[in-house]
């Protein structure tokens, strides 16, 4: 076996070419590079396989694209999220581990609900509603985004996925009311823009330069402003006994937890991401 077309040696030759990121990120970009390039899995990293038709000059560009801080995510077109993969291209946010710990709750505990109404707001690139409309297949699942290039790219993983959606192209923050109509729900859920504009200098440069604004970022003067409208709206579209779960802003735990309380919501909970950061606001509706 010529250890040079090696998976092992390929992969660590490839984490030693890229100049962002820790060790442990280099060795997972290099991975998922020979993933998608070699359809391999992790048992054949494991097994050390040979790769045949090894083509550099593929590997460098990818190398040099990520380099200058393009996610791999982007690159490939692609990334996993909750056991299935989903395009993502630079019109929609890439999943993060933390979303995928708040479907994994909505799931659990609404599994076995009957027939929900469930409406996802700024669904990107619909990993929560395909995720909650293959895991809850007996459920209504609608998504909506003010992006029409964000809901392209939704209905795109939808088909693929095989997940029958409502789509609503709309913006929460300026609904002319008609978009949905008479529409009542079970559930509601929101991973809305919630990274204030003095947070970003705390973001890596692959973030800034690469993922949508529109969906990362809130004004400091007003950082729960999607939270408040969705409470609002769902003051008429959920229905009693509905559930609200948004992804929050780890320093606005308890200022969401008032928010819910003002508007006649109780069973309130916060919820921690593996971090121990508070991630998960969820409430029901009185």
């Amino acid at each position: 076996m010529n250890s040079e077309y090696s998976l092992k040696t390929l992969q660590r030759q490839i984490a030693s070419s890229i100049s962002l990121y820790e060790d442990q990120e280099k060795s997972n970009i290099a991975y998922l590079i020979l993933e998608d390039l070699f359809k391999i899995t992790k048992t054949d990293l494991l097994m050390n396989k040979e790769i045949k038709n090894y083509n550099p000059t593929r590997i460098k560009d990818i190398i040099n694209r990520v380099n200058n801080a393009e996610p791999i995510q982007y690159i490939l077109g692609h990334t996993e999220f909750y056991g299935r993969k989903f395009t993502v291209n630079k019109h929609v946010l890439i999943p993060r581990p933390e979303t995928e710990e708040l479907v994994d709750l909505i799931i659990k505990e609404n599994r076995k609900q009957k027939n929900p109404a469930i409406l996802d707001i700024g669904t990107g690139s619909g990993c929560i509603a395909v995720s909650l409309k293959k895991e809850i297949p007996h459920a209504r699942v609608f998504a909506l985004d003010t992006s029409k290039e964000a809901l392209e790219v939704a209905k795109l993983n939808a088909k693929d996925l095989n997940a029958e959606l409502n789509f609503i192209e709309a913006d929460i923050l300026n609904l002319a009311g008609k978009e949905l109509n008479d529409l009542k729900f079970n559930i509601i859920v929101s991973n809305p823009p919630y990274v204030t504009d003095s947070e970003k200098e705390f973001m890596h440069q692959n973030v800034l330069d690469y993922e949508p604004e529109m969906a990362l970022f809130v004004r400091d003067q007003d950082p729960l402003l999607f939270y408040r409208t969705i409470i609002e709206f769902s003051q008429e579209h959920l229905l009693a006994e509905g559930l609200c779960y948004f992804e929050i802003n780890e320093r606005y735990g308890n200022e969401t937890k008032e928010l819910f309380k003002k508007n006649n919501f109780t069973d309130i909970r916060m919820l921690q991401d593996l971090r121990g950061k508070d991630r998960i606001a969820a409430a029901r509706k009185i």
